[in-house]
């Protein structure tokens, strides 16, 4: 999801980061939902993460929340 809507924007992972103020290596694991990562993102992150890609917060949350879900 997360890649798809940045791809959709036509932005690398590094202008991503740059966006919402984390590194490229950041966004790679969020978009890939690695554990450590996504149980960190705060509420600031994810709400500019969804603002840069035009999503909901709530959105961007369920789809690192699910996975935790079902992987961990």
């Amino acid at each position: 999801m997360l890649k798809n809507a940045r791809m959709k924007k036509g932005l690398t992972q590094t202008q991503l980061g740059n966006l919402v103020g984390v590194s490229q290596s950041y966004i790679f694991k969020l978009e890939n939902r690695q554990k450590y990562h996504v149980e960190n993102a705060t509420l600031k992150t994810i709400t500019k993460l969804a603002k840069a890609l035009n999503l909901k917060p709530t959105d961007v949350f369920e789809f690192l929340i699910s996975h935790q879900n079902s992987k961990y």
